[in-house]
């Protein structure tokens, strides 16, 4: 389109940082991909069929907590919420959203090294404005393609709209760190700009708003665990109050609108599906015959890192088997599965243990293992299923043009109940990492899949 071999003007990128609708653009703090990605159509259908089937699988999940919960089996909870923060009064909160009216997440993101081979995946609005803005904004310098494209991923959000926005008279987007301003601008632009931005837990006022039975409210907001972790450190209301507050008032006042279907939050206040362990629930002996092989095929190979923990990995029966294997056969990831984001966020505690010394990732197993043992705080142990690929894209910086052999990471958003109930793939995004890790990094490069 702009009459070069690749995708972008080699000029730069003016004109495309401020584009000339006058809108704010929140493009990713990344390099771009020179073209598009192109997928096979099997491809992109084995994308969009897991995340059909992650929905049946995440749903199954929630019935088999509320069961749980309702009779009482500790054994199942315990597993269930290994990775809930072990404040008494957050759980407390938690059970009472999944149980009550807390409905299932409307949108979800999948971490793809492979389509349809997911190693995690999200709740809530992250990295789709960024994705929205892309297209918007660098569509016109790759294809017809790619700006077809972009209408059939705004398809979802008339419906998006009609399922939440009609139900709620004011629409709150809770914001805890500006990353997520690309979340509220998305938000904003389903709801024809009439939004109200929480830098706070709730905004002056809203305890009194929310009481009023006539007056619906919906919090859009980007995680759950998020929410929780803005509560921990600072206190309701940006840390004008005692922690305790929020759950003896608002908190309540909150759980028991969102159960009565008074108060509209997506993602729902519930931390169930902010759990990295449930990609390891599937392979749990007490759980195994509850769920498909297709569904289990949704993640590689993935355990729960406990003593009596018997590994399906080969050539490795017991934990501890793995650090005796040599570097170019100990092909795992170990990563923290528990919701402190001291540790969660940014991929603090993600190992490939390919990548330590035998020494070292004997020593990080064995910190796994303490960590269940003493304080419940649960880690996984992965296959590693990474590949890289050969790969041309703009530096922004250098406003050149580079290559690579980078690992690849597609990153698909789903919405739940999209037509007739169905679940729908929305857009996909892909990104490159020069370095093994699953957030993005400096290094990174952002691209789209067609």
């Amino acid at each position: 389109m702009n009459g070069n071999n690749y995708g972008f003007p080699k000029e730069g990128f003016s004109g495309v940082e401020t584009p000339a609708t006058g809108e704010r653009t929140y493009l990713p703090d990344m390099d771009f991909l020179c073209r598009p990605f192109e997928l096979e159509t099997s491809c992109r259908e084995r994308i969009a069929s897991a995340g059909k089937t992650l929905v049946v699988l995440l749903r199954k999940f929630r019935r088999l907590y509320v069961e749980a919960l309702r009779r009482n089996e500790e054994s199942t909870l315990s597993l269930l919420e290994s990775g809930v923060l072990k404040n008494k009064q957050i759980r407390t909160l938690h059970r009472a959203s999944v149980s009550g009216g807390g409905k299932f997440p409307l949108i979800l993101r999948a971490d793809m090294p492979a389509p349809g081979k997911m190693v995690e995946f999200h709740v809530g609005f992250r990295g789709l404005g960024h994705l929205h803005c892309f297209r918007r904004d660098l569509g016109k310098y790759y294809d017809e393609k790619s700006l077809r494209e972009r209408k059939n991923s705004c398809r979802w959000m008339q419906e998006f709209k009609r399922k939440i926005g009609q139900k709620s008279k004011d629409v709150y987007f809770y914001t805890p760190s500006p990353r997520f301003k690309e979340s509220a601008y998305l938000a904003g632009k389903i709801f024809d700009g009439r939004l109200q931005e929480l830098e706070g837990v709730l905004p002056r006022g809203f305890s009194k708003k929310i009481k009023n039975e006539d007056n619906r409210t919906c919090l859009l907001q980007p995680s759950s665990r998020h929410l929780y972790d803005k509560i921990r450190r600072k206190g309701p209301l940006g840390g004008s109050g005692p922690f305790s507050r929020f759950f003896d008032c608002e908190g309540k006042i909150i759980a028991g609108l969102e159960a009565a279907g008074r108060m509209v939050i997506e993602p729902s206040l519930n931390l169930l599906f902010e759990q990295k362990i449930l990609s390891a629930l599937v392979y749990e002996s007490e759980f195994y015959g509850l769920f498909t092989d297709e569904e289990r095929e949704l993640f590689p190979r993935t355990y729960l890192i406990k003593n009596k923990t018997n590994m399906g990995f080969p050539g490795v029966r017991r934990i501890e088997d793995i650090a005796e294997l040599p570097e170019r056969r100990r092909k795992f990831v170990l990563k923290y599965a528990g919701l402190d984001l001291d540790i969660n966020c940014r991929s603090r505690a993600v190992y490939r243990l390919s990548e330590l010394s035998q020494r070292k990732t004997r020593e990080m197993l064995k910190k796994a293992l303490l960590d269940y043992e003493n304080f419940r705080e649960p880690w996984i142990i992965q296959e590693d299923v990474s590949a890289k690929e050969n790969i041309e894209y703009f530096d922004r910086k250098d406003k050149q043009i580079k290559s690579g052999s980078y690992y690849r990471l597609f990153r698909p958003y789903f919405f739940s109940e999209g037509k007739n109930g169905q679940t729908e793939l929305i857009d996909i995004a892909v990104i490159f990492r020069k370095k093994f890790k699953v957030h993005k990094q400096n290094d990174s490069v952002y691209g789209i899949a067609n």
